[in-house]
């Protein structure tokens, strides 16, 4: 029996470790259970030579029919060696079909299971958490590290170097949805082929600039100083179901594209309006609202609760700043 830990499951499905034959891949991240489970099957499957060694199998089906999952583990594969069984739950409990497999023989080959949320005490998932040769795999949203080494683990499957500057950014812009920040990830990459690596300019062209617009105008106003223009139009794009991570992200972008503007790297701004924001803002008032802007993220994503009320103060705080530097 094996519990593999949110932080230690892509290492986990990327190299299974230990002899066992039964994986239940689980957590409250759709995107991620299926992410996860897909590279376990890879890296169970590779060095079969059996085109017919795996076998994915539908939890419907096996609902129906839980004679169908034994027939199938019981099956010997065409060319010898070990076969591998995919089955995707969708939220079924499959106990009735699964209990059979480790109460009879030893089987030749790995069963992996695709479920959904399943509670501490869920049946299926104690039985997992206690069974020898039986894995439980955690998929929960992603955290920084785990975004840190998505991208990274991108960049360099590309050959690609990718700057700390860039990386924060890109953790600052991404989501909790892994799927949703692969592609994201993927994209980024696709778009600087040819060059050596990724830089912020690439990140901002790419990633922040997909925000939605309404997201932009609150961060418009935040940096230029209108107090009531920041609470409303904060509180119509939230009421509306706009995500409060988008905001904090196009801030915290613009906020850096300030900074790069401070330092002279005019080329990557753009617009007469953002170079107009650099020439009204002073490096001592603007760094102190980027170390508050990082501080307000992680805040948001520890207190994810509140991250709407969070967002909005910061936010406030940035044009209360924004009205001082003015009034110099």
């Amino acid at each position: 029996m094996a519990i593999v830990r949110n932080d230690q499951a892509d290492g986990f499905v990327s190299a299974p470790r230990g002899d066992a034959s039964f994986f239940l891949v689980h957590g409250n991240e759709e995107g991620l259970i299926h992410e996860r489970a897909k590279r376990l099957v890879e890296a169970l499957n590779s060095s079969s030579s059996d085109p017919l060694s795996l076998v994915r199998l539908d939890g419907e089906v096996v609902a129906r029919d839980p004679g169908r999952l034994l027939d199938e583990a019981h099956a010997i594969s065409l060319f010898g060696g070990r076969r591998t069984i995919w089955l995707e739950s969708k939220g079924r409990d499959l106990t009735n079909a699964v209990l059979p497999l480790f109460e009879g023989p030893a089987l030749q080959c790995a069963v992996v299971i695709e479920a959904g949320n399943l509670k501490k005490r869920a049946k299926d998932r104690a039985f997992f958490e206690t069974t020898p040769k039986a894995v439980s795999i955690e998929c929960y949203p992603d955290e920084r590290l785990a975004l840190r080494h998505l991208i990274e683990s991108e960049a360099r499957a590309a050959n690609l170097e990718i700057s700390e500057d860039a990386t924060e950014l890109l953790i600052g812009l991404l989501g909790a949805d892994r799927q949703t920040s692969r592609s994201e990830v993927v994209k980024l990459v696709t778009y600087v082929i040819g060059k050596p690596g990724i830089d912020i300019e690439d990140v901002q062209a790419v990633v922040a600039g997909a925000a939605p617009s309404a997201s932009n105008r609150i961060v418009d106003y935040a940096f230029s100083g209108p107090l009531d223009a920041v609470e409303r139009e904060c509180s119509r794009f939230l009421s509306e179901g706009g995500d409060s991570n988008v905001v904090a992200a196009r801030a915290i972008a613009r906020a850096l594209a300030l900074l790069q503007g401070q330092n002279g790297r005019s080329g990557m701004l753009a617009g007469p309006w953002l170079r107009a924001e650099v020439e009204r803002w002073s490096w001592e008032r603007l760094a102190p609202q980027c170390s508050a802007l990082l501080e307000m993220t992680a805040n948001s994503r520890r207190e994810s609760g509140l991250s709407a009320e969070i967002v909005t103060r910061a936010l406030w705080m940035v044009a209360v700043a924004a009205r001082a530097q003015r009034a110099r």
